[in-house]
């Protein structure tokens, strides 16, 4: 196949994936010649908020390195300001997100993209959209293997540890925890995706035990649980390596979980995971003004649906009803999977008089006659 007939299927962000004959190709061998690469377009968020908070992270790292040469005499630090990061993908498939950061993400953010994946075909795959996008393969190295063992070949023979190490497996993320963990460079950004719901979802508990060291019941806030869970066997997992994870972004998104944080060498801070427990654009922005408005120190929120149905009313305006919280005084938070959710620092009973109150105002027909105020009065 040569470039005059290379043919466009679909375009993801600056990438443009073509329909490619893959027979003959030095890199595949005879028998897999027949065999297809996994793309999958219900990852299109993932991977654009993905870019998004790389992007974030290299100019954070880059602005560090500015402010650390200002302050420092050595002047022969100066050109380490400028190399950008080094980032690598796990499990790649066809490349297309490697293919996107060397694209997408300013020429001065990135050092090197280094894309792996054990599929011949996949490997074969992302080597000819990687040349079909004309991206210099000094850029983006593609390497052939098992991510496990070539990250710590990487860091034990090479000498190479990553800045960024994103690993969206088909399934679940824990048998690569160690060696994505142990490989980040201090203060290094790990991206990590599960997709197995069906053992995060409490449905097959001892399994979820022996993966995630740990296990959730079937209870409205079972998302929320899914998340702590990964991101309890993350900690665990640094634990043994001197490390301490600091959680950026964590969501349950469709049919899996995602999950965004900074890997630190401190074993000092190790000791605290004792008390630790558990078109994109306009999706990405609501999705994150969710999670800035989270209240971090309340673990768990309220489904307005489920208490409304044990009190036998219908559910109130959840505006007014928040709005009600703030105006007596409580903070309230919201749960970026649930539209129905209330996270809140006030006490139950206060949440309970609150609902009736707002059904009384908005519909006194459905209010309960009977029911007994507990100790407020707005």
């Amino acid at each position: 196949m040569n470039n005059n007939d290379k043919k466009f299927n679909l375009t993801e962000g600056s990438v443009s994936l073509h329909s490619v004959n893959l027979i003959g190709s030095a890199d595949l061998p005879t028998d897999k010649e027949d065999e297809t690469v996994f793309y999958n377009s219900a990852q299109v968020f993932n991977r654009d908020l993905t870019l998004l908070i790389i992007k974030c992270y290299a100019e954070n790292v880059i602005q560090s390195k500015i402010e650390k040469y200002e302050k420092s005499h050595d002047r022969t630090y100066m050109p380490a300001i400028f190399e950008g990061v080094t980032l690598c993908e796990g499990l790649a498939a066809s490349g297309l997100r490697s293919m996107r950061w060397a694209k997408e993400l300013p020429a001065s953010y990135v050092r090197k993209v280094v894309t792996c994946d054990l599929d011949p075909t996949a490997v074969a795959t992302a080597k000819l959209q990687r040349d079909l996008n004309e991206i210099p393969a000094s850029l983006m190295e593609i390497q052939q293997g098992d991510i496990n063992y070539l990250l710590f070949k990487n860091k034990y023979e090479n000498n190479i540890k990553f800045d960024v190490i994103d690993l969206d497996p088909y399934g679940s993320i824990a048998p690569f925890l160690d060696s994505a963990i142990s490989n980040i460079k201090d203060r290094g950004l790990l991206c990590v995706t599960s997709t197995d719901m069906c053992v995060l979802g409490a449905n097959i508990p001892e399994v979820c035990f022996s993966k995630y060291y740990g296990t959730a019941t079937k209870r409205p806030f079972l998302h929320e649980a899914s998340v702590r869970i990964v991101l309890n066997a993350m900690r665990v997992v640094a634990g043994k390596y001197g490390k301490f994870i600091k959680p950026l972004i964590s969501l349950s998104v469709d049919f899996y979980v995602r999950i965004f944080v900074l890997v630190l060498n401190k074993p000092s801070l190790c000791k605290s995971n004792a008390y630790q427990t558990g078109k994109t654009f306009p999706k990405i922005s609501g999705l994150l003004n969710v999670i800035k408005e989270d209240l971090d120190d309340i673990p768990l929120f309220y489904s307005l649906p489920l208490i409304c149905k044990n009190m036998k009313l219908s559910v109130p305006k959840q505006k007014l009803l928040l709005s009600a919280l703030l105006n007596i005084g409580y903070r309230i938070g919201l749960f970026h999977r649930e539209p129905l959710s209330i996270k809140t620092d006030a006490p139950f009973f206060v949440l309970k008089d609150l609902i009736h109150y707002c059904i009384e105002f908005t519909n006194p027909a459905n209010a309960t006659k009977d029911y007994k105020i507990s100790t407020i009065r707005i």
